[in-house]
Formats: C-alpha cells, structure tokens, sequence
C-alpha cells in the first residue's frame, strides 16, 4: 500500500514553483523504496534500462531536488554576490542557474559520455524515463539522460573545471557563456577558480586479523566536505542507500544520491564479499581522454571479483581526475589493500593482519610528486623545522607526509 507522507517543496532552493508529492514507502513492479531514520533504502534489479527505469520513477522527486541543488550552486560562488544582485525569488537568479546547469549539461556530455559503456547508457536513460513519467520539469522542460548524467559527473567536472591544463579551459568556457548572459560576469573565471578552497576532509581506515576483536573486516569512511560548490546541501541529498541487483554482475549496496549510478562519495559492498571506499587529492594532473572515474567504480564492484579485479578496474583507461586513496576490502579473503593513484603513478598495499588508513593525502612518494607537485617538499621542510627549531604546530609532519 502506497503511504503519501509529505510534501517536498523545492522553491527554498529554487524560485521555481516546484511542488511534488513524496511517497515514503512504495513499489514498482519489482522494486522498492522506504524511508527509515533520515535514509531512503531503494531496491533496483534487471536489465540496465529497467533498473534504470526503477530508480527514476522511485525517486523522481529526490532527483528533480538534486538538478536543483545543483544548479543553484552557482549563487554560491563568493564572488557572485558583487557581480549580479539576484534576489532568491527573482528571475535573474533562475536564469543564472539554468545558464549554468546547462553548460554542465553541454560539457558532461562532451567529455564523459562517449566513454560511457553502452550498459550504463541504458541506465542513464531509464533514470531519466521513469522521472519523466512521473511529470518531473526541469525550468519547463521535460528532464533528459543529460540531466542524469550531468548529477553522475558533476564531482569530476568540477575537478576538470578549476584546475586547466594546456587548452583544456573548462572554467573560462564556462563563464564566457555565463557572460553572454549577464555581461557583469565577464573575466572573472580567475576570481571563480580562486574560490575553489581544498574542501575534502574525510578518512578511512581498514582492519583485519589482529587489528580487529574476532579477526574478521572492519571498514569505516568518515566524509566530511565543504566549500560553496559542494555545500551542506548538496551533502544532505547523499542519504539514499541504493540496492542494484544487475542481471550481470554483483549485487551491490552503494551509499549515494538520487539519480547516480555509483556512489560518488564513496561506499560500495557487494554480494561477492568485497566492500571499498576512498579519500579524494587534491586534484593532480589529468586527462580527457579514458573512462570516467564514475565508470570504472561502478564496474570494479559489479564485476570483481577479488582485490586484484577491483585494481585492474580502477587503472584500466584511468584520467586522473578525482585522483584518490582507495580502501578495499575481501571479506573472503580476509584481506584489505590500499590502492592509491594518479594519472600515471600508483601504489598498493595489502595485509591480511592489521590496518590501513587514509586521509586525503598520498603516501607514495611517486604519486604525492604527481599529485602535489612542488608542495611535496613541504613535509621534509617542516619536519625539520620542528626537529631543529622546535617550532610548534609542525610536530605532527614526518618527512614523507604532509
């Protein structure tokens, strides 16, 4: 029996009159949803469009919240204020937030979708369709597998887009475009790209054997974010604990948002025993070309089988972008590794007895070089500094890590 429980209404993060009734419990043929503590557990299974097709129409509401989220996050952006007196309730403020969606829309589609295998392309579009068929607009458009895949990539795209490298411009396109729109926002993509604090702070750790009190796994990712792109609340929508049962592959649970077909913050486990989670770099060197990080995640878990299969997922057709330490863990096995990586370095680290961790920062001294650059040098420098002047505050940094 359907409940209808709530009314979620949108204009707090848009001033769009957008009203759409929530259901708490509901089903859809073979599918599922309930919302319990603050979570919606959502069950999805079969082929790829299908199961899409499940999540769209489940959680259509949640999805249409999130295009929104997103796409206001624009207003954020310190220098903004200065640059365009919007009014929330205004139609200034809409339209700059439709201007900027769509050029996420323009350029995810341009970067990350030819290298979508065709599988996750009918996903994509499912989710889209089973939002569509519940009436979902987006600014007085029907939503489209753009919009879905644009929600999926915004975390890498951002990635690209503040940190250019040789043509590769994202930002300036960006902007420029936004000009065209409200010429007040003309040369600041600089002033854009320099809001753009660190804003990971998560950590992870990984135990097994002696490290742990009966010598089974134990996992366990803290995530803490922040800066004007990736507000609370776009934090708040990561709630949905999603159930996919594939017609190939591994079940999987992945803690993420409405309408992303991996987790992106990162939490997977799989019905194969192997569980993974990860703290993001700042963001090293990169390239266009390859598969999404979004992509090779979702495949490492719906496809491996052990430790050594997730690896070879992960590094298979890598970009760089959104490089990371990731935990992994092999119930079966009882084993857990460490696999962090940049576009061309990369280390791993496995024990069946004791513990790894992680906290944003790499350990091996080829990919922090990828990763950090010159910043490398700061963790030898300021060790010293402790050790021969005995200077406060850098207690705390060894020679390899900052």
């Amino acid at each position: 029996m359907k409940i209808w429980a709530l009314l979620l209404l949108i204009p707090l993060l848009s001033p769009v009159n957008y009203v759409l009734e929530v259901e708490n419990n509901s089903v859809y043929g073979d599918a599922c949803r309930y919302n319990i503590q603050g979570w919606i557990y959502v069950h999805i299974e079969g082929e790829p469009y299908d199961r899409g097709y499940q999540h769209g129409y489940l959680l259509y509401a949640e999805i249409a919240d999130m295009i929104y989220r997103w796409s206001n996050v624009i207003h954020n952006a310190p220098f903004i204020p200065h640059a365009l007196s919007a009014d929330v309730n205004s139609s200034r403020y809409e339209n700059l937030s439709a201007a900027f969606w769509n050029q996420c829309r323009r350029l995810a589609m341009n970067i990350f979708w030819g290298s979508y295998p065709e599988e996750y392309k009918q996903e994509v579009r499912g989710i889209a369709d089973g939002a569509k068929a519940r009436g979902v607009e987006i600014y007085g458009r029907p939503i489209t597998y753009e919009d879905i895949l644009a929600m999926n990539e915004m975390y890498e795209l951002m990635s690209i887009m503040v940190n250019p490298q040789k043509s590769v411009h994202l930002l300036r396109d960006v902007v420029n475009a936004l000009s065209n729109i409200f010429p007040s926002l003309s040369g600041s993509e600089e002033e854009l790209a320099s809001a753009f604090s660190f804003s990971h702070h998560c950590n992870g750790f990984a135990a097994v054997g002696d490290a742990t009190k009966d010598g089974n796994i134990v996992i366990s990712d803290t995530v803490w974010c922040g800066g004007w792109w990736y507000t609370y609340y776009i934090a708040q929508r990561w709630n949905i604990i999603l159930d996919i049962e594939p017609s190939q592959g591994h079940r999987m649970l992945i803690a993420t948002s409405p309408g992303l077909i991996w987790s992106d913050e990162d939490y997977y486990q799989t019905d194969e025993g192997l569980a993974m989670i990860e703290t993001t770099f700042v963001q090293g060197v990169y390239k266009l070309s390859g598969m999404p990080l979004a992509i090779r995640a979702r495949m490492a878990m719906q496809y491996g089988d052990t430790i050594d299969d997730v690896i070879s997922y992960m590094l298979t057709e890598n970009t760089g972008v959104m490089n990371a330490q990731w935990l992994i863990a092999d119930a079966e096995a009882r084993e857990i590794a460490l696999l962090e990586f940049g576009l061309y370095a990369s280390h791993v680290e496995r024990t069946k007895n004791g513990f790894l961790w992680s906290a944003n920062n790499p350990f091996d001294f080829r990919v922090r070089r990828e990763v950090l650059g010159y910043e490398v040098i700061k963790a030898p420098i300021f060790r010293m500094a402790h050790l021969l002047l005995n200077a406060t505050g850098y207690q705390y940094y060894t020679l390899f890590y900052t």
